[in-house]
């Protein structure tokens, strides 16, 4: 009998435990999801002067091409080393970059090309392959410097020294990147920076300088002065465009119950929007992009979101298709690449 009220208490508690499971899930789930506003709350809103292209309503994420070429000597053999770094920094942020060896991308960078030089825009079938999702920025780097320059200097004087005293060889290794964010399919040239990079050490010689590898010494603080400068190169130019290539969207409707003011936006968490989110709200049109105010994302799904708008003059400013773009509230480029980045 006891064994019997063992097994019965033991059934109870089991399924007391799965009860309260269930229901401590049902609850953490519903406290995760998000309804959109019904309906019935849905608004008419006044539409901009400039619209979308249809590909760019399709909730995806930053897509770019990166290409990367040399103007001078490459000295340092930079120019490999930078593409893929910084095609890594910008994967790793979200953002999506076509396949350098695709056949499609180098025909489509030839066609870039041509049309700078004939000071022309790309045709949108040539910007947008069928069935392709659209491509948004051609990003050009160019290689402005790598150089290698070595300086001997005698030993101190000392004349009470004896024997043959070695002098000093200074290796300087300069470099130089400029990139250029063309917008696609007009070629407007819309971020243009530069990226200034220099690093040196010095061995002990005797009588002149040799070659950087002469000696493992030289050999290793060549290594590490390149090193440096292609960390520096990378990270700040990286810094410099995930900053401009943050995730942004369109407003496509509004909801409100008379209190609450909700925004659906055309992208979502594929397009690397987050809860949270701060965003400035934008309004393009032939002069430029002007701020309208800001915002913050309420909820994400994966090719829709929702913002709040509490500021009573952005409610009468949004209109249909202004876009909303992230603002990184703590984005600082750092002392280091204050340094050596220019803006032009």
């Amino acid at each position: 009998m006891r064994v019997i009220l063992q097994y019965t208490l033991m059934v109870f508690m089991l399924f007391g435990l799965s009860a309260c499971s269930t229901l401590k899930r049902t609850i953490l789930d519903s406290g995760t999801s998000y309804t959109p506003p019904p309906e019935r709350h849905l608004q008419p809103l006044e539409s901009s002067d400039w619209t979308p292209h249809p590909s760019e309503l399709t909730g995806q994420a930053m897509k770019i091409i990166w290409n990367i070429d040399s103007d001078v000597r490459d000295q340092l053999t930079l120019t490999e080393s930078i593409k893929e770094d910084v095609a890594h920094y910008l994967k790793a942020e979200g953002i999506q970059i076509k396949d350098p060896k695709d056949k499609k991308t180098k025909h489509l960078i030839e066609e870039i090309e041509r049309a700078r030089r004939n000071a022309s825009s790309l045709s949108f079938s040539e910007a947008n392959h069928e069935g392709e999702q659209k491509v948004h920025y051609y990003v050009k780097g160019s290689l402005t410097k790598s150089s290698l320059e070595l300086e001997y200097s005698d030993p101190v004087w000392c004349p009470f020294c004896e024997g043959k005293r070695s002098g000093s060889c200074e290796y300087e290794l300069e470099s130089g990147l400029q990139i250029e964010v063309l917008s696609l399919p007009s070629l407007q040239r819309v971020k243009h920076f530069s990226v200034q990079g220099e690093e040196s050490y010095s061995v002990d010689v005797f009588g002149r300088c040799a070659r950087y590898n002469a000696t493992s010494e030289s050999a290793n603080g060549y290594q590490e002065s390149r090193s440096d400068i292609v960390e520096n190169l990378v990270d700040c130019s990286g810094k410099s465009l995930e900053n401009f290539l943050s995730p942004q969207a369109y407003i496509e409707k509004y909801f409100s119950d008379g209190k609450k003011h909700i925004y659906q936006i055309s992208s979502g968490s594929a397009a690397g929007l987050k809860e949270g989110d701060d965003l400035g709200v934008l309004r393009k049109s032939s002069v430029g992009v002007v701020k309208l105010g800001e915002a913050q994302i309420i909820a994400v799904q994966p090719y829709k979101a929702y913002i709040a708008v509490n500021d009573k003059k952005l409610l009468e400013e949004i209109r249909l298709h202004d876009q909303v773009k992230v603002e990184y509230t703590d984005y600082t480029l750092g002392l280091a690449c204050i340094r050596i980045v220019t803006e032009h």
